[in-house]
């Protein structure tokens, strides 16, 4: 089911490895016990439904997933291995601003900042 939910990509692993070397997960005893239910609910799931069967755990069941899911996600970036793809993306990110870029992009988000700036 972690896996699912963080599958990783050309840069950054899957949960599931990034898991194995910690930390475990925050969760209540109440919410570990909805984990274990819904992970058996996914795997027992054909391979072809499981991201659909996710899908209706969130939906059956929105608080305890979106504690599980904000436990996963943090424990996942704090590995060493997610924070080291991290630096590495980042060090091959452009250093140079875009020659292409449309300062006006900006003009609603400054308009924006602006206005909330004054109201405060």
């Amino acid at each position: 089911m972690f896996d699912i939910l963080l599958p990783g990509d050309k840069h950054f692993p899957p949960a599931s490895v990034a898991l194995r070397e910690g930390p475990v997960l925050p969760l209540s005893e109440e919410d570990g016990r909805w984990l274990a239910a819904a992970a058996r609910r996914v795997a027992d799931a054909p391979a072809e439904t499981r991201i659909e069967r996710t899908a209706e755990l969130a939906r059956e069941a929105p608080e305890p997933f979106a504690r599980v899911l904000t436990a996963l996600t943090a424990a996942y970036y704090r590995t060493h291995c997610v924070q080291a793809a991290a630096i590495a993306l980042a060090q091959h990110a452009p250093v140079e601003a875009d020659p292409v870029f449309d300062e006006n992009l900006l003009d609603r988000v400054r308009a924006t900042r602006a206005g909330a700036a004054r109201r405060i």
